[in-house]
């Protein structure tokens, strides 16, 4: 009777202490997106950038609409040709006689897309900030400075852990 007492006792704290662990508990960030989501809550809001820049005019926004639309075209473009380009040079690279001629070229082929993409981003860039007005530069300079660069931000530190500076 008391092995019985015992063990039921054991029971019902084992019970009662799981409860615990089962509640998920939200995490306290540096910045808080309000996450669960993409990129902690901010991700969703990438394609619509251009959107939060202060006191746009219908016609500034058609324009940067359409220049984001060639834009976008574009990048795309470069895109499947850069990634055309690395899975030739995969192929090339691990080939039972590789050609190192033929390397060499690919990765001249693949550092020039590269530096077309970037050339072109900046080139983009400039474009709606020319449609902008003083003080709409200014928030465009200091929001979007990292714009294309969301993926290489640093996040060294411990696992988990990133440096958030609310443009995620």
């Amino acid at each position: 009777m008391k092995s019985l007492k015992v063990l039921s006792s054991l029971v019902l704290i084992f019970c009662i202490s799981m409860g615990g662990f089962s509640q998920k508990v939200k995490k306290k960030h540096v910045c808080d997106g309000d996450g669960d989501g993409y990129r902690d809550g901010h991700g969703y809001e990438r394609g619509n950038i251009y959107k939060k820049i202060p006191d746009l005019t219908a016609e500034q926004e058609k324009k940067i609409e359409s220049l984001v639309l060639t834009h976008k075209r574009k990048r795309i473009d470069f895109r499947n040709k850069r990634s055309s380009k690395e899975v030739h040079l995969r192929t090339l690279e691990t080939s039972s006689t590789p050609n190192t001629k033929e390397i060499n070229k690919t990765i001249e082929e693949l550092s020039s897309i590269k530096t077309t993409m970037a050339k072109e981003s900046s080139k983009h860039r400039m474009d709606v900030r020319a449609l902008l007005t003083e003080k709409q530069k200014l928030y465009f300079d200091t929001h979007f400075e990292k714009k294309g660069k969301h993926d290489k931000r640093d996040h060294r530190g411990k696992k988990g852990h990133h440096k958030c500076d609310g443009r995620h």
